[in-house]
């Protein structure tokens, strides 16, 4: 991949600030880290091929790709959390200082507001 001196040191430090953040996320998962950063690796690495593969809204250019990964850094930090099975049907979180938390009244405000001013239609109609 070549790319301007700006962008290279821009797409170093993104991927560097990936791997930290699947470290972060994925610090007791080895195998969720292992297959994260294999995949990681295969996208950055032959973008075109994996979005014919499996990505087809993986960016075209160069630039967008970097801003992807600053996005998916950003996601992978503030919005996944893991969680380890207790017994049969618990499960603990694990949570960290970094995890975007929400209250309840902001997710009742939203409900439904993508489906407003249209009409409703059932399978069978």
């Amino acid at each position: 991949m070549s790319l301007p001196i700006e962008l290279r040191s821009r797409f170093f430090k993104a991927y560097k600030q990936s791997i930290k953040a699947m470290n972060f996320t994925f610090y007791n998962d080895l195998q969720s880290l292992n297959k994260s950063k294999m995949l990681l690796k295969e996208t950055v690495l032959n973008p075109m091929e994996m979005k014919q593969k499996m990505f087809k809204d993986l960016p075209e250019s160069k630039e967008d790709l970097i801003k992807h990964l600053e996005d998916m850094n950003k996601i992978l930090i503030q919005n996944v959390a893991q969680a380890k099975q207790k017994s049969k049907y618990k499960y603990e979180l694990k949570m960290h200082d970094k995890i975007e938390l929400g209250d309840n009244e902001s997710i009742k405000e939203n409900k439904g507001s993508q489906y407003k001013n249209k009409p409703f239609k059932r399978c069978c109609d």
